[in-house]
């Protein structure tokens, strides 16, 4: 909790709430994530030896026709259009922060940009939805199937926060839908 809540108030404190178009360079997008890490380190207790507080994150920024995604663990960023639907890659599962001292990505962290079709959606979820999909049930046709229901984003978040939900998913799960533009 402490950790998601660091992670996004630096995204927004570097980014605001209404950031320039999906261009950022790598330079950026690895100024972003330290500033996450920094802040995520800083909201545990210090002098504490046990394990500091984690998270892992996805995002984006999205235009009409462009978008760039970065992700870091289970959570996910997926583009949904009438063609396809994919998820954008991400590294492998990592927590950022977590441990006390030096707190760098064990990884590097997956960016990148996306030209997006006509009609796209795009969805981000937290590893608290990906952890929960029933077996043989992709994260790809799970999101093609609630956007494709028709009934716009607020119908789209509500059908995959259901889907947690029956998997067995608890407290932690977020969902972010933007549909068409």
């Amino acid at each position: 909790h402490q950790a998601s809540h660091a992670a996004v108030g630096a995204v927004m404190d570097l980014l605001g709430d209404d950031p320039r178009p999906a261009d950022l360079g790598d330079e950026e997008m690895a100024a972003a994530v330290r500033l996450v890490e920094e802040r995520i380190a800083a909201a545990g207790p210090p002098g504490d030896d046990r394990p500091g507080p984690r998270t892992t994150l996805g995002g984006g920024l999205r235009t009409e026709t462009r978008l760039q995604g970065f992700g870091a663990g289970d959570s996910a960023l997926l583009v949904s259009g009438p063609t396809t639907t994919r998820a954008l890659p991400a590294a492998t599962r990592w927590f950022l922060a977590g441990a006390r001292g030096g707190h760098v990505p064990r990884l590097q962290l997956a960016h990148g940009a996306v030209d997006l079709e006509p009609a796209a959606w795009v969805v981000a979820v937290t590893d608290g939805w990906t952890d929960y999909l029933p077996d043989g049930l992709s994260a790809e046709a799970a999101v093609a199937r609630a956007v494709g229901a028709g009934g716009g984003a607020g119908r789209a978040v509500g059908a995959l926060l259901d889907q947690a939900r029956r998997g067995g998913a608890g407290d932690n799960v977020g969902v972010s839908v933007s549909g068409p533009w």
